[in-house]
């Protein structure tokens, strides 16, 4: 396995600004995906719209869950994320940001989560407008976090996706 670093990986890309798809599939690298390099991406690609980062991933270490937060701050185009992370670690209470990204479609590739409950109020505080309906390739663990966040949406009614509601629903929640 080759050691390399994101961004000397991702460099050929950084200068076509109006990307707004990249799907990387790397294999035989170890690679670590970091928040200055979702900072990065953001500056080259504004209007990134869906963004893919699998293959075999064996990295020395996976990306902490709370890099999410750097993609919905950073990417405010962006409708579908893949990727994996190290979802071990979770943050909770005051320290789980309050935002409202559009962010529809997202996947976590994780060896194990310890927490689903923890992990789905974590996402359902970032991406409250992900899609919670399930997939025959969608199994165990995965599953049951999108069934919480689900169950959060539900509970805060958040079906409709106007941005008068988006916007009320933010204040309640801060209340």
């Amino acid at each position: 396995m080759r050691a390399a670093l994101f961004p000397d990986a991702i460099q050929p890309l950084l200068d076509l600004h109006s990307l707004t798809s990249i799907t990387l599939e790397l294999f035989n690298v170890g690679l670590s995906l970091a928040v200055s390099d979702v900072d990065v991406m953001a500056k080259s690609w504004p209007h990134l719209a869906r963004f893919s980062f699998g293959g075999s991933i064996s990295t020395p270490t996976l990306p902490e869950v709370t890099i999410l937060i750097a993609f919905a701050e950073l990417f405010p185009a962006l409708k579908e994320l893949t990727l994996h992370l190290d979802v071990t670690i979770v943050p909770s209470g005051n320290s789980i940001p309050i935002l409202s990204h559009g962010l529809q479609k997202l996947q976590i590739g994780c060896y194990d989560i310890p927490k689903p409950v923890l992990l789905a109020q974590f996402i359902d505080s970032i991406f409250p407008y992900i899609a919670t309906d399930s997939s025959p390739w969608l199994a165990g663990s995965w599953e049951k976090v999108l069934g919480f966040v689900q169950q959060f949406q539900l509970n805060v009614g958040l079906h409709a996706t106007t941005f008068t509601l988006a916007v009320e629903i933010c204040v309640a929640r801060h209340i």
